[in-house]
């Protein structure tokens, strides 16, 4: 049995060692080969299991890193087709944040492929809201000239009927052989259009 245990350890099968090392103490409870083989084995059998554990617990880390990352991602390809590009600006930076905390258990090419795309899709978002703050603009300013146009069409109007009723008046003055009353009014009419013909 301390021919297989020796083995065992050799080979570093933990629990055969430990199983021959326990028959071997069965035999010879006072053997003291077999008993510092027997905490060896038990020892080296629990850091197997912490490695094992760590290992699990990193691809798990892992996975979920991935998953949150392509979930952030997706909200804002989505935010980003609703036209809400500040949201998809910071749900992206947000993916970003995330992605450069987890970069240690993640591998450098899933890394880098996770990292292109974010950075292509905050460009995007960029360019988008560079685009809609011009044509904002160019809005703002076809509205600010069809409203400049419109006010001085009204007063282009107010102005022509203004002085078609101070006309009608001088007609009336003339009628009436107030004269001096008439000529202040066609003062008036030519300082608001001098090269009226009437």
């Amino acid at each position: 049995a301390a021919v297989e245990a020796r083995g065992a350890m050799s080979r570093s099968d933990w629990e055969g060692a430990i199983s021959a090392w326990n028959r071997v103490l069965a035999d010879e409870p006072d053997n003291a080969e077999a008993k510092q083989g027997l905490s060896e084995a038990q020892a080296a059998l629990d850091q197997a299991s912490t490695i094992q554990n760590v290992q699990d617990d990193l691809a798990l880390r892992r996975q979920q890193a991935v998953v949150e990352f392509n979930a952030e991602l997706q909200r804002a390809d989505s935010q980003f087709d609703a036209g809400d590009y500040d949201g998809a600006q910071r749900t992206a930076l947000t993916a970003k944040v995330r992605l450069d905390r987890n970069r240690a258990i993640l591998p450098s090419s899933a890394y880098g492929d996770m990292a292109s795309r974010v950075e292509t899709m905050l460009e995007r978002v960029s360019d988008a809201k560079i685009n809609a703050q011009l044509l904002q603009m160019e809005e703002e300013r076809e509205e600010a000239r069809a409203a400049a146009t419109e006010a001085q069409r009204i007063e282009a109007a107010n102005r022509e009927r203004q002085i078609r009723e101070n006309i009608i008046r001088v007609r009336q003055l003339q009628m009436e052989l107030k004269y001096d009353e008439a000529l202040q009014i066609l003062d008036q009419i030519l300082f608001m259009d001098p090269m009226n013909p009437a």
